[in-house]
């Protein structure tokens, strides 16, 4: 038991250790957890005790999400994004996944799209924690060559947006979207979704998953996933070494209990 424990923290060192060397210092907001591993503090120094007290109200940005009449999911609705601050645009969604990209600076929206998730479809947890943004090592011209915006929705799928215009990224699944029920075991489909954001390592998109406990047995895998940040083919995950080494195998799927 101690020796798993001395694992567990060592593979936890590492693992921050890797995330927290592919991002700068912690300027912004430009992941949910402020940086990449997920630290949740930043170095911004403007506001201070001294002056918090003087802040008012500069914009207000209404996201209408609850506009559409939906009676079995609008009530159970909860707005719980953390907004991602990048190039001086806040990326958030809405508890059915709406994604939005608005100037920081003035909050007028400059584009916005919804994955019209089926609000009528038995849903037992309606919220979204927020998304990811995913920047190419080495640009290419085109839709999503750069900067791409991910989000796991509800009724599980991946989409993947060009940050920049909202675009779909034409290379990235089937137009821009991945099948999450595919490549995993699922009973009842509406015990499994997604609501945190994925987390991006390297080119790695690495995605858990939401799943119902308490209501039966065999409700779902509790497969932890990778997929290529281009392509949205599916990455196998070795946590067995000391990083959070990502390898591509053919026909590999990796599942194990998390919490174990």
């Amino acid at each position: 038991m101690r020796f798993q424990r001395f694992a567990v923290y060592m593979v936890f060192v590492c693992c921050c250790a890797h995330l927290c060397a592919q991002d700068k210092a912690a300027e912004g907001w430009s992941a949910y957890g402020g940086t990449l591993a997920g630290q949740r503090y930043s170095t911004a120094k403007q506001l201070r005790p001294e002056n918090v007290g003087k802040l008012s109200l500069a914009w207000t940005f209404h996201t209408h999400d609850l506009d559409q009449p939906s009676p079995n999911s609008n009530s159970r609705a909860s707005f719980e994004a953390t907004p991602v601050l990048w190039n001086g645009l806040l990326y958030f969604d809405t508890p059915f996944d709406t994604i939005f990209a608005i100037d920081a600076q003035t909050g007028k929206m400059r584009w916005t799209f919804d994955p019209k998730v089926d609000r009528e479809s038995p849903i037992y947890i309606v919220t979204s924690r927020g998304v990811a943004l995913w920047h190419a090592k080495k640009p290419r011209p085109g839709v999503c060559g750069s900067d791409t915006v991910l989000v796991a929705t509800l009724d599980r799928r991946l989409i993947a947006r060009d940050a920049k215009t909202g675009a779909a990224c034409p290379a990235f699944g089937n137009g821009g979207t991945v099948d999450l029920s595919q490549g995993v075991l699922i009973a009842d489909k509406n015990f499994y979704g997604f609501t945190s954001p994925p987390t991006v390592v390297g080119d790695t998109i690495v995605l858990g998953s939401s799943v119902a406990d308490n209501v039966g047995t065999f409700l779902a895998s509790g497969a932890v996933r990778g997929f290529d940040a281009v392509t949205g083919n599916f990455v196998r995950i070795d946590f067995e070494s000391t990083f959070l080494k990502v390898t591509r195998r053919k026909n590999a799927l990796f599942a194990k209990n998390c919490f174990r």
